[in-house]
């Protein structure tokens, strides 16, 4: 492994949890590594009392956590392009597939006595709040899509990191940290906005499946959901690629397709239930999606398996 360590005039004591130190101390780089990785790759689960940033650039792995009862918290798969930031007293490792490379740069951070910098870091985090709510995380870790420039200008601190003369680089160091931090804020927003809108599109889709044979409302279901009815049906087009009342519509024909294969409930009796306010309109959704009527469709269908669909429309997690 290819590691520099940069361990002069260090400004931490090893007891001390990173997090606390964030609002009062500078930071620097204190070791960085670019390396690939294949399936003999292996290690424990480690931790460190200093900040840790990895970005994926190529190919992907698997970084898993523990939690205070030593046991796995947390798995998650990182792609080429997402960047991994984990901070201190964090038990966490990284695992390759067994049919994939990975190749990852990592740099490790750690705390400096304020007045040997050049840059004000505790300014930085007064000035963007956003920067100080995700260092300030409960969880100790996060793992942010890149969707800005973060990959050139964490390479490029990188290179200078490499550089040995400590006192020539400093200064550059410095102003590349100082933009890799602020490179993360809009990372960071979007996976926010991204995570809100599963959360409202879960309270939508809930509603949706409890009230499908009455006369559904979007208006009342963006205000039952909490958020605007444009925000809405923005989410629905991101998720569905289709409107909320056209998800509305083929969930209500996916509904009457199992009735009409396991039940033997009356065409009329489907449309009434459903909320169809004619024969009419019903067979013309049908047939949009069927390319058949009601009636075809029992008739060509009634004796193969047909179990319906379920929705899948949740992400695995909330952590992005």
């Amino acid at each position: 492994m290819n590691r520099i360590d940069f361990r002069t005039s260090v400004y931490y004591n090893r007891a001390m949890d990173i997090r606390k130190l964030r609002t009062d101390c500078a930071f620097l780089p204190k070791s960085y590594y670019k390396k690939s990785f294949d399936r003999s790759f292996d290690m424990w689960y480690h931790t460190h009392d200093y900040l840790e940033i990895m970005y994926c650039n190529s190919g992907n792995f698997i970084f898993s956590t523990l939690g205070k009862d030593k046991k796995v918290n947390y798995t998650k798969e990182v792609k080429r392009g997402d960047i991994v930031v984990i901070f201190g007293d964090v038990y966490h490792k990284i695992e390759v597939d067994a049919a994939a490379n990975a190749s990852n740069i990592e740099l490790e951070i750690s705390p400096r006595d304020p007045s040997s910098m050049h840059i004000d870091f505790h300014a930085l985090l007064q000035c963007f709040p956003t920067l100080k709510e995700m260092f300030s995380l409960p969880e100790g870790f996060i793992i942010l899509p890149d969707i800005s420039n973060f990959s050139k200008t964490f390479n490029l601190l990188v290179k200078y990191a490499d550089v040995h003369d400590l006192n020539e680089s400093l200064c550059m160091q410095q102003c590349l940290l100082y933009q890799t931090f602020l490179e993360l804020i809009p990372c960071y927003k979007n996976f926010i906005q991204k995570n809100v809108g599963v959360i409202y599109l879960k309270k939508a889709l809930d509603y949706i499946n409890l009230h499908l044979n009455e006369n559904i409302s979007v208006c009342e279901i963006a205000r039952l959901s909490g958020v605007s009815k444009s925000y809405l049906e923005r989410l629905f087009k991101q998720r569905f690629k289709k409107t909320i009342l056209r998800y509305i519509m083929d969930k209500k024909i996916e509904f009457i397709k199992f009735a009409l294969l396991n039940t033997n409930d009356p065409v009329e009796d489907l449309r009434k239930r459903y909320g169809f306010n004619s024969k009419t309109q019903l067979v013309y959704e049908f047939k949009r999606r069927e390319n058949c009527t009601p009636i075809q469709f029992r008739t060509f269908n009634r004796n193969k398996n047909f179990t319906g669909t379920q929705d899948d429309y949740l992400e695995n997690s909330f952590q992005g």
